[in-house]
């Protein structure tokens, strides 16, 4: 089986304005078993994906910084 994870060397986007609060009516109907497996899906990615992402985006900054500074 391949692994469809998502990698973290492509772009990363702001997606802060598009982000709604709760949960959309049409996950609301899902039975409590498919929604506790699908924040667990989620809580996995968040774990092993943010880390990698926020690094990446520090150094980019960090990076940026020291070119305008020169």
């Amino acid at each position: 089986m391949e692994d469809k994870s998502p990698t973290v060397d492509g772009p990363v986007y702001d997606l802060t304005e598009v982000v709604e609060e709760g949960i959309p009516e049409d996950l609301g109907a899902l039975p409590q078993e498919v929604m506790d497996r699908l924040v667990v899906a989620a809580e996995r990615v968040a774990r092993e994906m943010f880390p990698d992402i926020a690094e990446r985006i520090v150094r980019e900054e960090i990076a940026r910084l020291k070119e305008n500074r020169e």
